[in-house]
């Protein structure tokens, strides 16, 4: 009885602290919205520190272009890394952007490939495309048409109109034996619904 007891609770914690958390994020967003930065902040500290992913990138976003608080790029890197570990699809995508383009961090494709990778996971449409590029350059990574192939067209099969261009454009140089292999890649990632290609 006592065990059973203490379940509940637990579960009615849970879910208070959920809807706390939802509530202070939502109340943040609003303040944003109306360019109360600093109450934004206020109201996103407490949740981004209890692990909630969405205000653990809005509090990212707002050491990286000064809104609300002074502007610390490590800062900025500490909360987007937090969000992007935590699940957070933009945060990966924003963070494969600033090593890719080495802003405000010593630039490394291998890290971008990373965040890219888990951002593309989730299904994130310029990650996939990003990859793309990544392959057909070998940029911290060997050049392979057929794998860069591949992730243009999961973008084009999601959609995604850069996708459609890219893969249009790279099929035209591709060998046959390429085109077989990217086939086999994309088979391949399919079972694995798309994560981990």
């Amino acid at each position: 009885m006592f065990i059973f007891l203490k379940q509940i609770i637990f579960i009615f914690l849970l879910f208070t602290s959920n809807s706390t958390q939802a509530s202070s994020f939502e109340e943040g967003l609003n303040f944003s919205q109306n360019g109360d930065f600093k109450n934004a902040f206020i109201k996103w500290l407490p949740v981004a520190k209890q692990g909630n992913r969405d205000a653990q990138f809005q509090i990212g976003l707002m050491y990286s272009y000064s809104n609300g608080v002074k502007q610390d790029y490590l800062e900025a890197i500490k909360w987007h890394t937090l969000a992007g570990n935590n699940g957070n699809r933009t945060a990966q995508l924003f963070l494969g952007d600033l090593y890719f383009d080495g802003e405000n961090v010593p630039q490394n494709f291998v890290e971008a490939k990373k965040w890219y990778s888990l951002s593309a996971n989730l299904g994130d449409e310029d990650a996939l495309i990003a990859l793309g590029r990544i392959y057909e350059k070998g940029l911290g990574v060997s050049i392979d048409k057929a794998y860069s192939y591949m992730w243009f067209n999961i973008a084009s099969q999601n959609g995604c109109d850069v996708g459609v261009e890219e893969s249009d454009r790279l099929r035209k140089t591709l060998k046959l034996s390429e085109l077989k292999q990217s086939k086999q890649l994309m088979e391949l990632c399919t079972i694995k619904n798309y994560k981990n290609c």
